[in-house]
């Protein structure tokens, strides 16, 4: 079949497409009997009029003639091999307008292989200029995200031909499928089509036909925008008819293309906001059964909702529907309607205006697309920052408390009426206090922005200054503080004010006194945060003996705390006997249930750590039961329960299993609270590492991404966390074969970290260098690092290195490895138990 016999036969298609079902099958059955057209053309041109009765028109034309496209071309690389200077290497497929083929330079003079393209009519002096007109466009495009044009010319039979850069990507929907691409991922991915975009239309160009097909990603995550070939100069000199061309798929066009009306750079912005919509949702905006159907529904505005639906048979992209919807309702709903409204004046003014909101969502601003109403604006500020915020509601609702407190014993009896003044004026002072926390923390004073730890400092020096004669008041507060710093993750903060309190404390109040043993408490679950368990217990070995009242509700706490540390440290019958002594004391004291499950779930993972599954599956369903009855609302423990039942199966290398229990604890977790959390960012980064085992590479990547951005918003001191996920993302995106994002982030953690710790910096370069084969180089860093330890997680980062340097020449491995036991046998021993396989090489 020719290029003649297409023509013909698109132009009966024309002719037929918009009448019914019926008038088509009339029309069909004259032509069949007045011999209009060969049996094979009225064959292809009854099977696109069913296509375009039962889905998309241009998509479905495409994948009836691709193989006569591709025979075709086949024959015409036989009798064509050579194209001015280069030589064709074999079809690609078709664009816009002509086949495409791989080639490459025939003189040498150009090493990489290229794309050509050239047309697939007949030669007409419209077609001519047609190319002509592509070539003076694509040469005004240099932009990263548009494949470049490089050299162009005319074959011998006068046909013209572009010639490109090659792409070796794939479509950015099968991209984000094959990558499992998260929802800020895919965004990342429109952001970059936007700058494309934008930066034609500063061009005075229009791309005209946005699509999946004409987006293509490669392994380095970078778009690559195609096919700019049928776009057209935007001349104010041009006529409404020439502007109004229909060089379109039907599936991407906006109401005035499929209208035939004046099309302008709004047209790109609705064509990129339905690429959009199916990237995020595996669905097209506008659900239908016919194509007339669909271009009604586009022209009216008739958007599909976003439901709950578990069947995604009528998904474009089913493999893409996997973003609950819980996460599109709101900002990303509102962003993509706007850019999907009928009227071109509806949309956004701009695709980079459209760019900007996406990134306002990314950050946690208002949209432009949305209304700020006074509870919009307050609560997309609170999820900007909020730690500051969750600090802010602790105090207010200290402030509240101890208001409400003077205003009960106001209303005492008489007998206690001068205790009730005495009182009234404490609380008026402690009040008073936090008040000027926060005027002198007020932002609108101060030049720079005030974040949590800002807040608790100064509350916390006010505190200490302050209330002289209330010292009961004073360290009862610095607890609160404390306590405050410990959920946002001021670990070194809580151990250097610890160092400051507890010895006035202990001097004013007695070591004995609740205050001097909440802090004993509270610093060593800090120190068993940082993996600093001897002194964890140390500290709760002296609230033990200071401890006054044995039984009491402090003696339990006491205890309840030993246990976590003695069995970090694998101190297991110590760490068995304070679990019993535990609920010995629940019992005495009366302890609801819910207190109980807490030492039940404890329990469960001490024997899960010591491979015992059978009793830990024993305290797993006692817990279990909890939640089925009585713990229904306890979401705090919910969470807890859902992470340590995904170690129990991870222990088990039953991953797929740890992957569903480590979701459960996420949702709970978002569930719990508007606000990022330090136990959202764990429960985060333990679900990346269980995808990372289960073999979901793309998903750990946006887990881990996800934890990374909840770090950040805490504003929290967790460098050594963000250390540890940062070279994870290192590890994994070159494993995902993203080797310049791996780059960037090594990069980025040389950046951060050369001035503030040798250590880290070190280690950054040991990675950059071993992944650039200069093993050399990359083990002297390593070992120069190790100098620096100063507490246990760093050998929990050298797993990274390790099985690097295995791979290395086994002679050099060997003299490396041995040398790194030598200098640091006590790091080396933590390692035995990541490193059996090293170990066991090193001992040969």
């Amino acid at each position: 079949m020719s290029g003649t016999d297409f023509h013909l036969i698109n132009e009966w298609f024309e002719k037929l497409m918009d009448l019914s079902v019926e008038a088509q099958q009339h029309e069909l059955e004259n032509i069949k009997q007045s011999s209009a057209l060969t049996i094979e053309q009225f064959e292809l041109l009854a099977n696109m009029l069913q296509a375009d009765n039962t889905n998309d028109l241009p998509e479905n034309i495409q994948n009836m003639t691709v193989d006569w496209h591709r025979q075709d071309a086949s024959l015409q690389m036989e009798s064509m091999p050579k194209l001015g200077n280069y030589r064709l290497i074999k079809p690609l497929g078709t664009g816009g307008m002509g086949h495409v083929y791989l080639a490459e330079r025939a003189d040498g003079s150009y090493q990489k292989q290229v794309a050509i393209k050239i047309s697939q009519f007949q030669v007409k002096a419209s077609m001519i200029k047609r190319f002509e007109n592509e070539r003076q466009i694509l040469a005004k495009l240099n932009h990263p995200h548009i494949a470049q044009l490089l050299d162009g010319g005319a074959a011998q039979d006068g046909r013209p031909y572009l010639v490109m850069e090659y792409v070796p990507g794939k479509d950015i929907a099968t991209y984000c499928i094959e990558k499992k691409l998260g929802l800020r991922a895919r965004l990342g991915l429109v952001l970059q089509i936007c700058e494309a975009v934008s930066y034609a239309h500063q061009q005075l160009i229009l791309h005209r036909d946005l699509k999946p097909n004409n987006i293509l990603v490669n392994e380095q995550n970078q778009v690559k925008l195609l096919d700019f070939g049928i776009g057209k100069l935007l001349d104010e000199e041009q006529s409404h008819a020439q502007t109004a061309t229909q060089i379109m798929t039907r599936s991407y066009a906006s109401p005035e293309q499929i209208k035939g009306e004046h099309v302008s750079t709004a047209s790109d912005l609705f064509s990129l906001a339905v690429v959009t919509y199916e990237l995020l949702t595996g669905y097209h905006p506008y659900p239908c059964q016919s194509g007339l159907e669909r271009d009604q529904n586009v022209v009216s505005g008739k958007i599909r909702k976003f439901t709950n639906d578990s069947d995604n048979t009528n998904a474009i992209y089913p493999k893409l529907s996997t973003i609950a919807n819980e996460r599109l309702r709101g900002d990303v709903e509102t962003i993509l309607h706007k850019a999907l409204a009928p009227s071109p004046k509806e949309r956004y003014v701009s695709v980079e205006t459209f760019a900007e909101d996406i990134k306002n969502y990314l950050h946690n601003r208002t949209i432009m697309a949305r209304k700020p109403t006074p509870w919009y604006t307050f609560r997309k500020m609170v999820q900007r920052h909020r730690a500051v915020f969750s600090v802010a509601a602790v105090a207010f609702v200290m402030l509240f408390l101890t208001t409400v407190y003077a205003l009960n014993l106001a209303n005492e009896a008489e007998t206690q009426r001068q205790l009730a003044i005495k009182e009234s004026a404490e609380s008026k002072q402690v009040t008073q206090l936090l008040t000027n926390v926060f005027l002198k923390a007020n932002p609108e004073g101060r030049k720079v922005e005030v974040t949590a730890k800002d807040l608790l400092l100064q509350g916390f020096d006010e505190v200490k200054n302050g209330l002289k004669d209330m010292p009961e008041q004073r360290f009862e507060l610095m607890n609160t503080l404390l306590h405050s710093m410990f959920s946002l993750g001021y670990f070194d903060t809580i151990l250097a004010t610890f160092e400051q309190a507890y010895p006035n404390c202990v001097d004013e109040l007695g070591a004995e006194h609740e205050s001097c043993q909440s802090m004993l408490i509270r610093t060593s679950t800090t120190a068993t945060r940082l993996q600093n368990d001897e002194e964890a217990v140390e500290l709760l070995a002296l609230a033990l003996k200071n401890l006054s009242e044995q039984g009491s509700e402090l003696h339990l706490r006491i205890v309840q705390s030993q246990f976590n540390s003695l069995m970090n440290l694998k101190r297991s019958s110590e760490a068995r006997n304070a679990a019993e002594s535990a609920l010995a004391l629940m019992d005495q004291l009366n302890k609801p249930m819910h207190h109980k499950v807490d030492i039940y779930s404890d329990l469960a993972v001490y024997f899960t750590h010591q491979s015992d599954f059978e009793t830990a599956q024993v305290y797993f369903d006692k817990c279990a039961s909890y939640l089925a009855s009585e713990g229904k609302d306890n979401h705090s423990f919910r969470s807890i329960y859902h992470a340590n039942y995904g170690f129990f199966f991870t222990k088990q290398q039953r991953y797929d299993e740890a992957v569903r229990q480590r979701q459960l604890a996420l949702e709970v977790s978002l569930s719990e609270s508007a606000m990022p959390t330090l136990g959202l960012a764990f429960d985060l980064e333990a679900l990346g590492q269980t995808q990372y085992l289960a073999g979901d590479l793309a998903a750990a990547i946006d887990s881990v991404q996800q934890a990374i951005e909840t770090y950040h918003q805490l504003d929290s001191e967790t460098d050594q966390a963000l250390y540890n996920l940062h070279l994870f993302l290192v590890e994994w995106y070159f494993l995902n074969n993203q080797t310049g994002l791996a780059q960037q982030v090594m990069n980025n953690i040389n950046s951060k970290h050369a001035s503030d710790n040798r250590c880290r910096f070190e280690l950054g370069q040991a990675l950059t260098r071993l992944f650039h084969q200069n093993g050399d180089e990359a083990v002297s860093n390593f070992l120069s690092c190790i100098k620096n330890i100063n507490y246990r997680p760093y050998p929990q980062i050298y797993q990274h290195l390790l099985p690097m340097l295995q791979d290395i020449e086994q002679e050099k491995n060997r003299k490396w490895l041995q040398q790194f036991w030598q200098q640091e046998p006590k790091t080396a021993l933590t390692l035995k138990h990541y490193f059996e396989k090293t170990n066991n090489f090193l001992t040969q």
